[in-house]
């Protein structure tokens, strides 16, 4: 049988005409156990390094089945806070938590120039109707980031994300941008499970 390929670097067909090849065969590679092949801008095979399993954690603050309680009005530019005492706070050290509305309670925190991932989940207790929205915001810049979430109604829960690339230090709070019918009823002390994470990617 005759094939118009006799070989690609020293591999050669089968009698169906088939080449088994590596990506050593095809362009100058240098890979390792565990890197991705992807394509540059020229269309060229490219070797990208996996990531690091796991995200490192430059800030964590978790509260859960708290039993404080109480209540006030939400408004337009409150950040959403939690009471120190409550929760389990780990912090690499580079990142400056302090208070939103209250002394003793968390509601800004302060990051150093790098990228980070940001991961917040909260719940709480409103009335059947009392709702708001917020999102993360740079008090610094007075720019919104990641997505924006409702709070309320009743029992509810929320989550967002966002991705920053910081050129400088920042101030972050998690701020209510709107509300939906009657958030003068929500309370604002009965956040019974937060969870903020910031994951430093450099």
């Amino acid at each position: 049988m005759t094939h118009l390929m006799k070989s690609i670097n020293t591999n050669t067909p089968n009698r169906a005409g088939d080449i088994t090849l590596n990506t050593s065969d095809i362009d100058t590679l240098s890979p390792s156990s565990g890197d991705l092949l992807g394509v540059d801008a020229s269309g060229d095979f490219a070797i990208t390094q996996k990531g690091a399993a796991t995200l490192p954690i430059a800030f964590s603050a978790d509260l859960r089945n708290t039993s404080w309680s109480g209540t006030a009005n939400y408004s337009v530019g409150d950040p959403l806070d939690y009471r120190n005492a409550s929760a389990t706070v780990y912090n690499d050290g580079t990142v400056t938590a302090s208070k939103g509305l209250y002394n003793n309670w968390t509601g800004t925190w302060q990051l150093g120039a790098g990228e980070y991932i940001v991961h917040a989940r909260w719940s709480s207790r409103s009335n059947a109707s009392g709702r708001i929205l917020f999102r993360l915001y740079n008090t610094t810049d007075a720019t919104y980031h990641g997505n924006t979430t409702r709070l309320g109604k009743g029992r509810a829960s929320c989550t967002i994300h966002a991705y920053l690339n910081l050129s400088g230090t920042k101030s972050f709070q998690f701020r209510v941008t709107d509300y939906i019918h009657q958030v003068q009823y929500m309370t604002r002390y009965y956040l019974p499970a937060v969870h903020v994470k910031f994951y430093r990617l450099s």
